[in-house]
């Protein structure tokens, strides 16, 4: 009797689980972020693809165990070509570009 119970509440908790998936996934955007193995979500690279837009994360040399979903990652772009802007004092122009400063 006990064990008849306790198969028929698996089934329960097994078809119950299946349907919140289904809903979680149904609900997720579309993802528009086609990333590639090693691309670069800083500091993040791209280690394996899961499909269903998830994607398995590495750190240097860690790989993450936590699953990202797509929607979730941006592509990373390197700054190296920003100027700073330093701000200038009894001007209306609070930012200036230090190139500008005379």
């Amino acid at each position: 009797m006990l064990k008849e119970k306790q198969r028929i509440a698996a089934t329960h908790i097994e078809h119950s689980q299946t349907q919140q998936k289904e809903w979680h996934d149904n609900k997720l955007p579309p993802v528009t972020n086609n990333f590639k193995v090693g691309n670069k979500d800083k500091p993040f690279f791209i280690y394996k693809i899961l499909g269903n837009g998830s994607y398995k994360l590495r750190l240097d040399d860690k790989i993450l165990a936590k699953v990202a979903h797509g929607n979730r990652l941006k592509h990373y772009h390197s700054r190296n070509n920003l100027k700073p802007l330093i701000p200038q004092i009894g001007t209306h122009s609070p930012l200036v570009n230090p190139e500008d400063i005379p």
